[in-house]
């Protein structure tokens, strides 16, 4: 739970001010200063709401896009991180996590 008006204003844990964020957009808000307006809009239209209102009108029109990364070995030996990643850029291009698929773990690179 994170506080749309900081704790050090408001000095209260009402359900009008408080916002249930993932690890990730919490973090996000913090760092990019989302402010009181943003997670109020956020908490009024949350991913969840979108998806599934995008899913029952008129499908989108989408494109698959494929990119290369290059990450340590260790950062990929291990399925949690491979999550975190695709979450992060999930995060990063405003997209649903769902959207965000690992196709393949190559060796090498360069």
């Amino acid at each position: 739970m994170a506080h749309i008006v900081p704790w050090r204003k408001a000095k209260e844990h009402t359900s009008q001010n408080l916002i249930a964020l993932c690890a990730n957009c919490h973090a996000r808000a913090d760092r990019e200063g989302w402010g009181e307006d943003v997670l109020r809009q956020y908490k009024n239209n949350p991913w969840v709401v979108r998806c599934a209102s995008s899913a029952a009108g008129t499908p989108e029109r989408t494109r698959s896009v494929e990119f290369t990364i290059e990450l340590d070995a260790s950062t990929v030996e291990d399925p949690k991180n491979l999550e975190l990643v695709k979450n992060a850029l999930a995060a990063f291009l405003d997209i649903a996590p769902s959207d965000v698929k690992i196709k393949s773990v190559k060796e090498g690179g360069r």
